[in-house]
């Protein structure tokens, strides 16, 4: 839990012309609803966000990217039901989408350790939590990572960092500025390491290969540095892997079921 929830609203616009959306009053065109696995509409909104007034021409669709998390938080594990309400100003009522099935769970937490925030750096002087876990899919397992403090009560990201195979076991360590190094096997030959700081905020991932027998592998100095032995560096970036929250979209489609009067 702690992992960010996006969808993607498409309206479609059959009315014939062209149309405004707005919503009544200080409310927002676009309303999220959420259920919680009792079936229990969930109340408690996070924030009161407005979108503003648009116009969708006649024929065309608008689409809008939302995070589910901006607007309701997710209190439990389980299957949450999400549902997108249009508010249609000419007939003056909201029109439902289909309700979309949304499965919280947790990973498998198989390496975890606290460390101290470095001077300098925002949150000196507390304690974070690091967390490796993998969870397992019908297609394939995935490396999760997470941040937390040291009580563990509040979360400072929770990500995905890609496919793993655990063919072979993944080395891990924090190196002597206290951040997070992961290297594991990403594909068939094919290792990633990556590094995350106390802020939760990956900072650097490099790609390496095999070359023959030779395989990647973590050295860790006695000063805390720390070096990638063996096979061959394939890529280098500091850019950051993109959450999975925001990699894999899911779709609400056709926003308004229901035909709008006059389409």
């Amino acid at each position: 839990m702690g992992e960010s929830v996006a969808v993607e609203v498409t309206v479609f616009n059959r009315a014939g012309r062209d149309i405004i959306l707005d919503g009544p009053g200080d409310q927002s065109w676009l309303a999220i609803n959420l259920t919680n696995p009792a079936g229990q509409l969930i109340s408690k909104v996070k924030s009161k966000k407005r979108e503003k007034a648009v116009i969708v021409r006649a024929g065309e669709a608008l689409k809008r990217k939302i995070r589910v998390n901006d607007y309701v938080e997710f209190d439990d594990y389980g299957n949450y039901g999400l549902t997108a309400s249009v508010y249609f100003p000419e007939k003056r009522s909201f029109f439902a989408s289909k309700r979309l099935r949304i499965s919280i769970t947790d990973g498998q937490v198989f390496w975890e350790q606290v460390v101290g925030v470095p001077q300098g750096t925002p949150g000196a002087g507390s304690y974070r939590k690091y967390q490796l876990m993998t969870y397992n899919s019908t297609e394939r397992t995935e490396l999760y990572a997470r941040i937390r403090d040291d009580t563990g009560n509040f979360d400072y990201g929770t990500f995905s960092l890609g496919t793993i195979i655990l063919y072979r076991d993944p080395q891990v360590t924090v190196d002597g500025e206290n951040k997070l190094h992961a290297l594991y096997m990403a594909a068939p030959r094919t290792y990633r390491h990556v590094i995350i700081d106390t802020a939760g905020k990956i900072i650097s991932q490099k790609i390496y290969e095999e070359d023959g027998s030779n395989r990647p592998r973590m050295l860790v100095s006695q000063l805390g540095g720390v070096n990638i032995r063996g096979g061959f560096l394939k890529d280098s970036t500091t850019t950051p892997l993109q959450p999975e929250g925001e990699q894999k979209k899911q779709l609400i489609r056709n926003i308004s079921e229901r035909r709008i009067p006059g389409q």
